[in-house]
């Protein structure tokens, strides 16, 4: 399926309003890698911008979430951004948008006399301040690229261990306040340990409670216990279930349990079906202490693992568990400080990349952690270095980007009425 069939078959009415489009991402740095490739992690991105009607604007209505539609279709990635949205995140230095306007021209996918009027005033949103910009997304991308779902790859894997051995999953039934009440369910999970240094590590990484079980004979050390409830316990689980061995089952079935109870409208009674399933849960978790292939109640569970990004998830988690990081982050973090420093220098974004071949190598696993982090560390630096020197202006004529603005929405509402 090409891009151009899956929105004219599922998102026409994104068609109807938009005023620009491209590729952006890999394809459009010249970095992309076939998806049949082993080493292939990328998905095809795409952004479009679009006017809704008039009544979004005068009227009640919001498009999308604060402005932003997100669409994942197969190898599909498809950014879509209402336009004063878009020109805002222009006016800020973003770098995932700023792209589209410095695109070679075969990677445009549309663009209409409003989208091209944005085009030719890209000069607006030139500026010094686009150094924040881009050294805080290359920050972002640096921590990314060894942290595993927001911790290193070797604490999940030490957790993993420890909860398989001394952890527990349990959904807890309390008895109701009144009898006309029904009983409260709640997941928790937690871990018990005499080692009292690793209980604070968790409290403080982690949040929960925790506290001492009790003081034991003079044969025993005391033990003490972390817990989470609720959300963050199942979030918890997602986070180690990749890992997990023994206690793998009985992780799925909290999860699905969480599912159940935070997919339920709130503010009315728990009806006899409703308690039923929970009981289910409940009952399943036990057997599965001793059963570790008891099925999971419910409908079938989907688990996003925590490097299943778009449709390339699983390829993703071997290649960082091979090369020890991320290496589409780290592609991405040299990307960014170059791509800044250059535009610094002259106010020009050069999407596609002269170091594409470099990008590659990274991308591939040639480069070794340490020399990615000694070249980031570099470019840190110098584009510190142009910040100071750049003869930019220091940030964009707000007067001038709100004006075009107005005429790109203006523009777009004449011509689709006729005038």
């Amino acid at each position: 399926m090409t891009i151009t069939t899956l929105m004219t078959e599922k998102h026409q009415d994104i068609l109807d309003w938009c005023i620009l489009a491209g590729w952006r991402g890999s394809i459009t740095h010249g970095t992309y890698i076939q998806k049949h490739d082993p080493q292939s992690i990328d998905d095809k991105d795409a952004m479009y911008i679009v006017v809704p009607p008039e009544d979004y604007y005068l009227g009640l209505k919001q498009y999308g979430s604060h402005g932003t539609v997100e669409i994942k279709d197969g190898e599909f990635d498809i950014v879509v951004y209402e336009a004063k949205k878009f020109i805002s995140l222009l006016a800020q230095g973003n770098p995932n948008v700023l792209c589209l306007l410095w695109l070679r021209p075969e990677y445009y996918l549309m663009q209409t006399t409003a989208g091209k009027m944005i085009v030719e005033n890209r000069s607006l949103f030139v500026g010094r301040h686009v150094y924040h910009s881009f050294c805080g997304y290359a920050k972002d991308q640096l921590y990314k690229m060894t942290h595993f779902a927001g911790r290193p790859p070797t604490e999940l894997a030490y957790l993993a261990g420890i909860f398989d051995g001394e952890g527990h999953v349990s959904i807890s039934a309390t008895a109701p306040v009144k009898e006309t009440y029904a009983p409260l369910y709640a997941l928790q999970v937690g871990i018990t340990n005499t080692d009292h240094d690793l209980i604070q590590h968790l409290l403080d990484e982690y949040g929960g409670f925790a506290g001492r079980t009790g003081i034991r004979d003079g044969h025993r050390l005391d033990a003490y216990r972390w817990r989470l409830a609720g959300p963050i316990a199942a979030k918890f689980l997602r986070m180690l279930h990749p890992l997990l061995r023994i206690k793998k089952r009985q992780a799925e079935i909290g999860i699905a349990f969480q599912q159940c109870v935070s997919g339920r409208p709130k503010g009315r009674p728990l009806t006899h079906t409703e308690l039923s399933e929970r009981d289910e849960y409940l009952v399943a978790l036990k057997i599965a202490r001793r059963f570790k292939s008891y099925p999971v109640p419910g409908d079938e569970l989907e688990i996003e693992e925590p490097y299943q990004q778009a449709y390339m998830g699983e390829k993703r988690r071997q290649l960082v568990e091979k090369y020890g990081f991320d290496v589409k982050c780290a592609g991405h973090l040299i990307r960014l400080l170059r791509s800044g420093i250059e535009f610094l220098k002259d106010g020009e974004l050069q999407v596609m990349r002269p170091d594409a071949q470099q990008l590659l190598e990274i991308k591939r696993g040639e480069w070794t952690l340490d020399r990615v982090q000694r070249e980031a560390d570099d470019l840190f630096k110098l584009a510190q270095e142009a910040y100071v020197r750049s003869t930019l202006p220091e940030k964009p004529d707000m007067e001038k980007v709100n004006r075009l603005c107005v005429d790109v929405v203006k523009t777009t509402w004449q011509e689709r009425n006729g005038n």
